[in-house]
């Protein structure tokens, strides 16, 4: 619940390739790796330093860097850059002939694998949510196409009001369908985990 409730804690409405591309504070801070994640991660246990809102200052410290460093794992694995390999990781823990203790000692990997499906689950939502988050989502893209064209630079795909159809990309490959793919693969890799453990 923390790695959910923390996993975009003062994003700044643009992308990894954004950042690292406009070569800003965050990309320089982080050396271009999974910048965003590494940024919320950075605010999450900032925050946590001061006593009135940490929640975790009652554990003890080898239990706090278990946390600690399950979070970090966590949230570091929603960047979508790692999406194929945590699958690739996932289909060869579930494909060993001791699949189910496999599973067990790679526990954190699967909790990664659950936030990360419910990090891209809006598609899989009734009508009205996938609808109002595509708005706030295409909204977003839209504002960094903004960004980049002040800066003289040709928008990131999907960010280019002026001429993106949002029914359209809709329909295209690298929007809804693009991460109902994904959702629907994380998914059947999830189920096919919990049908080992119920056998």
């Amino acid at each position: 619940l923390l790695a959910a409730t923390v996993h975009d804690l003062e994003h700044t409405g643009t992308t990894n390739t954004f950042h690292i591309q406009s070569y800003t504070d965050y990309a320089l801070l982080y050396n271009d790796r999974a910048v965003l994640e590494n940024f919320h991660l950075n605010r999450a246990f900032t925050l946590l330093k001061d006593d009135e809102l940490n929640i975790l200052k009652n554990l003890k410290l080898e239990d706090f860097r278990v946390v600690r460093s399950l979070v970090i794992e966590m949230v570091l694995a929603t960047d979508m850059s790692s999406h194929f390999d945590q699958l690739k990781h996932m289909r060869q823990l579930m494909s060993s002939p001791d699949a189910i203790v496999q599973m067990e000692k790679g526990r954190s990997k699967v909790f990664c694998l659950l936030l990360h499906m419910a990090d891209i689950s809006h598609p899989g939502k009734e009508w009205e949510t996938h609808h109002e988050f595509t708005n706030r989502l295409v909204e977003e893209f839209f504002r960094q196409g903004d960004q980049e064209m002040q800066l003289g630079r040709i928008c990131s795909p999907l960010c280019n009001r002026n001429t993106t159809s949002v029914p359209e990309c809709q329909l295209g490959k690298q929007a809804t369908p693009f991460y109902m793919y994904r959702l629907t693969t994380t998914t059947k890799i999830i189920t096919r985990h919990y049908n080992y453990q119920t056998l």
